[in-house]
């Protein structure tokens, strides 16, 4: 299998090197969050299932209706390209790129047909193994 690598180059997948990867450049994690305390509980188990080397607190949850880029200028200074926004909404992907971070669509069945997003995308259809190649090939 291979990844596709930032500068657009492919290579060989290696777990370990994604893994070590991750701990050097994709530090922190944003997701909004509804105000159920529910949803903070789901999406912790899926980060810790599927990305377990991501300490909690490197993790970013964004409250509904705050820019997710000024949220995170206010808690950590400047967005800089180490911060990635993995987001189902053009609108806050453009807002991120913008800021200094780098941004993935998630694709859901119902966004995605304007097409203003032109950078990478993954498909919350795929199986989660799947999104985290996807994720830690852009992140690489």
């Amino acid at each position: 299998m291979k990844v596709i690598k930032k500068d657009g180059t492919l290579e060989d997948y290696n777990e370990q090197k994604i893994v070590n990867a991750v701990h050097k450049s994709a530090a922190r994690a944003m997701v909004e969050l509804t105000e159920s305390q529910y949803a903070l509980k789901e999406k912790n188990i899926w980060v810790e299932k599927y990305f377990p080397y991501m300490h909690r607190g490197n993790r970013l949850f964004v409250p509904q209706n705050i820019r997710k880029s000024e949220y995170v200028r206010a808690l950590v200074g400047d967005v800089n390209n180490d911060y990635v926004l993995l987001d189902d909404y053009s609108k806050n992907l453009h807002d991120w790129v913008s800021a200094g971070g780098r941004g993935i669509k998630l694709l859901n069945g119902s966004n995605g047909t304007v097409g203003s997003w032109k950078g990478p995308s993954v498909s919350r259809f795929s199986s989660p193994k799947d999104i985290q190649k996807a994720i830690m090939g852009y992140v690489n």
